[in-house]
């Protein structure tokens, strides 16, 4: 019923706190596709390991590909009328997946999504009890853009495998999850969202996220710009709203690499979102909205960053 992919790249540290919490599911009906993606470290064998000892497990080794080739992979052979993700440096509460699959096939949702729980590495989940459910009919892309209802992740969701029919995860870019998670939602007639968190986001040094955090790459205005175009494309009610809430991942990172202090270093991405809003300017400053500060900041930001660095340092001073 449930086709559970987990990439695996040198994380033999994590690893077999990842599969058990898999394994040990109150939901039983799973096949478990482990994809390791080239690790040079002991996470091969470890996947064999589990792979001999368990029939539902499935193993593939291949080159290293990066995140989304991976997951591409598991998706290509995935049996499963449902699909789920779990990274291989997390972990997830026993109940999971027969939470997610008893709300999906309750409200005939296409996607349904748990909270996830920031685990500070060393430390342990809670999972507390939350029975709170939130079904979103037909707006879930603007729930997700404009209300930030629930996360752009892949992992704390289960899907109807059909509608990977047509998407898959972009390979050779990072943030693999915003460029896909609004096509699948797009493609979604309900969402239901769980309150209660049951899976474990585990913060640990090294992660490709921890690694690149504040210092934002180019691949993040490349895939915003695409989102961007596709809402336009295919959205004709509530445009403003969904314009303003692409622009708010922009503006997200911009004060968080101002806080920071990066942003005049980070010259590669200003130049890719300077290339995005050339034509679009007018069109943000315009919106109804977007608060006259944040217009200001996304204005000054990209066309005076030395200065607007400069008045940002003063202004967090002086707070």
């Amino acid at each position: 019923m449930i086709s559970i992919i987990v990439p695996v790249y040198n994380v033999e540290k994590y690893l077999r706190r990842c599969i058990d919490s898999i394994l040990s599911q109150t939901y039983r009906d799973i096949e478990v596709i482990i994809v390791d993606d080239g690790s040079t470290d002991s996470s091969p064998a470890i996947c064999d390991e589990y792979g001999e000892k368990d029939s539902r497990i499935t193993v593939i080794h291949k080159p290293n590909g990066g995140l989304s080739d991976a997951r591409n992979s598991g998706i290509n052979i995935a049996k499963g009328e449902y699909l789920g993700f779990v990274d291989s440096d997390d972990y997830i509460s026993s109940k999971m997946y027969e939470k997610l699959l008893s709300n999906a096939e309750k409200y005939k949702a296409d996607i349904a999504v748990c909270n996830a729980e920031l685990v500070q590495e060393g430390k342990s989940a809670e999972f507390k009890e939350n029975d709170g459910v939130r079904v979103y009919d037909g707006n879930a892309t603007y729930a997700m853009i404009c209300q930030r209802a629930f996360t752009v992740n892949a992992w704390n969701k289960l899907y109807r495998r059909e509608l990977f029919d047509t998407v898959r995860y972009p390979v050779g870019m990072l943030y693999e999850d915003l460029a896909t998670t609004y096509k699948l939602t797009e493609l979604s007639q309900k969402v239901v969202v769980l309150e209660q968190a049951l899976y474990a986001y585990v913060q640990r040094a090294g992660s490709i996220m921890n690694e690149t955090k504040y210092m934002m790459k180019k691949d993040k205005v490349l895939i915003v710009a695409e989102m961007w175009d596709y809402i336009c494309n295919n959205n004709d009610t509530q445009l403003a709203d969904l314009q303003m809430g692409v622009a708010e991942y922009f503006l997200a990172d911009t004060f968080n690499m101002l806080g920071c202090g990066n942003w005049v270093k980070n010259a590669e991405y200003r130049s890719e979102l300077n290339k995005f809003l050339s034509g679009k300017r007018s069109k943000l400053l315009s919106n109804p909205c977007l608060s006259l500060y944040r217009k200001n900041v996304m204005l000054f930001a990209t066309l005076f960053p030395n200065l607007t660095q400069m008045l940002f340092n003063i202004r967090r001073k002086e707070k």
